[in-house]
């Protein structure tokens, strides 16, 4: 039998709640050519059986213990065979003609990768908010490294084409893997970015916790380490961009440090930053006041407000 055009990776821990709406978008999808690799990161809830009432066109896979997201997604993407990979998380679902959209317009230029909008949705399937990509279509490694603008609901990358470049997703990468691979990729040529909703992104009241921000502001670091190590003249070519990335990682560890109670060691890593970019400068003087810090950090909070700011202007 050939080999179907894309492998779509579905990593799972204990995800049974939203599985099922999650696999059924898939199989609604008006484009049929794909695989779906079921990477099961130990469950032990009903997950695999769910997965495996789907039929064939789901490969199941148990890893053998508890792992990384990173690992597990590195080993999940190894079994694929499609031309084209791409992922949905157990939480989150595709819009019936998501990968219709992305095969038409990928076949259309040379792109290593793609992604487009998402509408972010409460724990309910109630919207929030939609989040349309603010990059265009090219290369765009330097805007990319400011401004990570990817999900992990949309984006479908060259399998083989990353194999030649030798980007896979790091093991040791636990908390922000999407960066540290799809930073590699964007290195080596150009993205197909998709002004338009193409899937759903469901938030959780702890989707945005201040640990992952610890682990972000390190992993951005080994990041940027290892970008600057691969491609010695990014230094020179993109410095303005490299200061931006690091001081952004800087304010992920002040967050940190922030909801930790150490406020001191928090400025003292925010009051470098005020020279960089002027929103440093008003997290710096936010961070001398607790109430304004904590609703400017209220995730679900800040999403629902914005999204009712936005329509309302919409609406005039």
């Amino acid at each position: 039998m050939n080999a179907p055009k894309i492998s779509i990776v579905v990593n799972c821990f204990n995800g049974e709640e939203h599985l099922r709406e999650a696999l059924d978008s898939i199989f609604q999808q008006t484009y049929q050519d794909w695989e779906v690799i079921f990477w099961d990161n130990c469950s032990s809830d009903l997950s695999a059986s769910i997965a495996n009432s789907y039929g064939e066109k789901i490969r199941y896979f148990r890893s053998n213990e508890l792992t990384s997201l990173g690992k597990a997604r590195r080993l999940a993407v190894e079994k694929a065979v499609g031309e084209w990979v791409c992922f949905l998380d157990v939480d989150d679902r595709w819009h019936p003609k998501k990968l219709e959209a992305q095969i038409r317009d990928l076949e259309m230029g040379d792109y290593l990768f793609a992604y487009a909008g998402v509408c972010e949705i409460k724990k309910n399937g109630e919207k929030i908010r939609e989040v349309i990509p603010k990059l265009q279509t090219g290369f765009i490694f330097g805007s990319l490294i400011t401004n990570f603008e990817l999900n992990m609901v949309t984006p479908i990358f060259n399998r083989e084409k990353a194999e030649i470049l030798n980007i896979r997703f790091d093991d040791a990468i636990t908390a922000s893997e999407e960066f540290n691979f799809f930073m590699r990729l964007a290195y080596h040529g150009n993205a197909l970015v998709q002004h338009k909703v193409l899937g759903d992104y469901r938030l959780h009241s702890g989707s945005l916790t201040y640990r992952s921000m610890g682990e972000w502001a390190n992993e951005r670091r080994i990041t940027l380490k290892q970008l600057e190590t691969s491609f010695p003249d990014i230094e020179k070519l993109y410095a303005n961009e490299l200061e931006e990335a690091n001081a952004k990682g800087d304010y992920y560890e002040a967050m940190y440090l922030m909801s930790k109670g150490n406020l001191r060691d928090a400025r003292a890593l925010l009051k470098p930053l005020t020279s960089v970019n002027y929103k440093y400068k008003f997290l710096y003087y936010a961070s001398f006041h607790k109430q304004i810090w904590s609703l400017i950090h209220s995730d679900l909070i800040k999403r629902v407000i914005f999204y009712k700011i936005q329509k309302m202007l919409g609406e005039r």
